[in-house]
Parts: structure tokens; C-alpha cells; sequence
């Protein structure tokens, strides 16, 4: 493998350990779905990555893929 793809994949995985991190310590109930994806998106955004499409949460019934509405 490449040296620089080495490098990106690294630097990815490093980002989302971070985000799945910080997801778990302010995973609480009563936050709004918009703050959550917030927060976890700059901390992507915080270790220098960016972003296909936005963040994608379910809460219980929910499916997957979900983003937060506007206002939420």
C-alpha cells in the first residue's frame, strides 16, 4: 500500500475512534439529535477530516439513517 493512502486511512481511523468516543461520553437522554450529530461531527471535523454526507443516528424505532429535521 501506498504510503500517503497509509497515511489517510490512519488519520481517518484516528477521527472516528475520536467520534465514537465523544459519542459515548455525551450520548445522554434528552439530547436533542442536532446537538449529538453536532458535536461528533466537529470532533471529525476537529482531527482534520470531513465528510461524505452528514452524520446518521437511530434511536430505538427509528431506522437507520436518520438525520436530524430542521429545529429538531
Amino acid at each position: 500500500m501506498d504510503a500517503d493512502i497509509r497515511a489517510c486511512y490512519l488519520k481517518a481511523g484516528k477521527a472516528i475512534a475520536a467520534a465514537l468516543k465523544k459519542a459515548t461520553e455525551i450520548c445522554k437522554p434528552g439530547l436533542k439529535f442536532l446537538d449529538f450529530t453536532t458535536q461528533v461531527e466537529q470532533t471529525i471535523r476537529n482531527a482534520g477530516c470531513g465528510f461524505g454526507f452528514p452524520l446518521n443516528v437511530s434511536l430505538d424505532s427509528l431506522a437507520a439513517h436518520y438525520s436530524s429535521p430542521i429545529g429538531d
